[in-house]
């Protein structure tokens, strides 16, 4: 086993005390294996994606459970050890690029230099390996002698993936790696992920709110809400047999190119604020299915098929309309 997170949470500290942004996630990756962190805005995804890395700000701090890297435990490693295994063992590629980008140091130096703390290799040998990468992301390797302020928006999002390739990592956890490219870019990227996959055995963790991208890219799925995951398992069991309203709600907010005039769903209400540990299932102020037991107990975890699992008090005594997903069917 690759990845192994058990029981995993993390609260940040406010001026109106902690907010607990990640509770009792549990999740398992291999080698080479692909996972697809979905759900909307704040529930907790890339909270999640940077409590992997020990990553957080100064205010976050993991407050329970074990992220075991090949065995190794994150949560209770060492600094010294810590740094070790940045960008050679497990790297990330952020969301914004803007500010994860250096403005005074040339793009290549700073590649180099990461892959340096990491490689016994020169200056020279990593500027060398630092352009291959770039152009294995779609990036001329004439372009490493420029500065993030040269590039544009798209082109700092493939430096930063070029940057969490460079030191060829087990496991690439993956922040919105293709919301600011253009169509054709973005078939890059996926193309690029699905390579290293296969030529390496990358694991992959992507976070995104493009459920159509990790159709294309992920073996598994986890769909996230109120910083717990709702629902996990193999992408077609989740994606075609889902069995928490909110999986269903996600998916039917999609637009169909199959059909176009199609309603969209839009939840009313809002998330749930976090400031306590939930006693009680998270969706249950906007579940349309909710009984008397979703606010009075939080709801287990019911297996429903292989590797299929669901957070859901109701996971076996409700139907849920099948929708057309807007696109042709996931990879996995």
């Amino acid at each position: 086993m690759l990845l192994d997170v058990e029981n995993l949470s993390v609260a940040f500290a406010t001026d109106t005390g902690l907010l607990h942004a990640v509770n009792g996630v549990s999740l398992q990756l291999e080698a080479g294996q692909s996972l697809g962190l979905v759900g909307e805005s704040g529930c907790g995804k890339s909270t999640l994606g940077f409590a992997l890395m020990r990553l957080l700000a100064e205010n976050g701090s993991i407050t329970g459970g074990a992220v075991r890297l090949s065995g190794e435990d994150i949560v209770r490693m060492s600094e010294e050890r810590l740094r070790a295994i940045r960008w050679d063992k497990i790297a990330m590629v952020f969301q914004n690029a803007m500010s994860a980008l250096s403005p005074v140091a040339r793009i290549g130096d700073q590649i180099a230099n990461a892959m340096r703390l990491h490689k016994p290799v020169s200056r020279e040998r990593a500027l060398e390996l630092a352009g291959d990468t770039f152009e294995r992301v779609g990036v001329s390797r004439t372009r490493l002698q420029q500065y993030p302020h040269e590039f544009s928006g798209g082109m700092k999002q493939r430096a930063m993936l070029a940057l969490g390739l460079v030191c060829g990592p087990q496991l690439l956890i993956a922040d919105e790696p293709t919301t600011a490219l253009d169509v054709v870019a973005q078939r890059q990227v996926l193309d690029l992920f699905r390579d290293l996959r296969r030529e390496r055995g990358l694991a992959l963790i992507m976070i995104s709110h493009d459920i159509s991208a990790v159709s294309e890219i992920c073996d598994k799925v986890a769909v996230m809400y109120g910083g717990e995951i709702m629902e996990f398992g193999p992408l077609r069991e989740v994606f075609f047999n889902y069995r928490h309203p909110y999986t269903w709600a996600l998916i039917n907010s999609f637009p169909s190119l199959h059909q176009p005039l199609r309603e969209l769903v839009a939840l009313p209400g809002s998330p749930p604020a976090l400031a306590e540990p939930p006693t009680a299932c998270p969706f249950v102020s906007r579940c349309p299915h909710a009984i008397g037991i979703c606010s009075a107990q939080r709801p287990p975890v019911v297996e429903v098929g292989a590797g299929h699992s669901v957070r859901c008090h109701r996971a076996d005594d409700i139907a849920l309309a099948p929708v057309d997903r807007g696109f042709d069917g996931p990879a996995g």
